[in-house]
């Protein structure tokens, strides 16, 4: 099966041992069940899951960093970015591909990617 990825706006094929892939599920859910490097949208910002979780929000009363969670893409008042890129691209389970997007003003965007 051969793996894609985004590099400068462009599709090109991926070489080298996969690693242990990020699946974007949208915004977090109370109800879902969620697996190591899962990807959720949640307050803001863009989470990963470093411990299966069910109704684990990513932060504990609103503002305490949860431990099942990690920060993969933070938002803010001050704009942002990726690495030294403004978005990302994510698969989903269905294998849609999500463009995610760190905009002036900090706020995160998602968008499905057509080809």
């Amino acid at each position: 099966m051969a793996r894609w990825m985004y590099v400068e706006d462009e599709l090109r094929p991926v070489t080298g041992p996969p690693g242990p892939g990020l699946l974007w599920r949208g915004n977090w859910s109370s109800s879902a069940e969620y697996k190591r490097y899962d990807i959720v949208h949640y307050a803001g910002n863009t989470y990963i899951a470093v411990e299966p979780n069910t109704n684990s929000e990513p932060l504990l009363d609103g503002a305490t960093p949860n431990p099942d969670w990690d920060v993969f893409l933070e938002g803010g008042t001050g704009g942002g970015t990726i690495g030294d890129e403004d978005s990302i691209y994510l698969k989903s389970e269905d294998e849609t591909v999500w463009k995610i997007t760190v905009g002036d003003d900090g706020t995160l965007t998602t968008e499905e990617v057509v080809d």
